[in-house]
């Protein structure tokens, strides 16, 4: 890096920053939509569940 002169060291430390921030953003979504899909599926499973009481306690 000391070979390098300064505005190109400071050109590609800026673009290492925006790599390290776009990547932790995406991860960040990707973690959201994993966890958001994982309460779905339990969502529509109690629903299930309880559709299931309701028609037993109605028959």
């Amino acid at each position: 890096m000391k070979d390098i002169t300064e505005p190109k060291r400071t050109a590609l430390l800026a673009c290492l920053v925006a790599e390290v921030r776009t990547k932790a953003r995406d991860e960040s979504v990707t973690m959201l939509c994993k966890r958001m899909t994982r309460h779905a599926k339990r969502a529509e499973a109690e629903l299930a569940e309880i559709e299931w009481r309701h028609k037993e306690v109605t028959e």
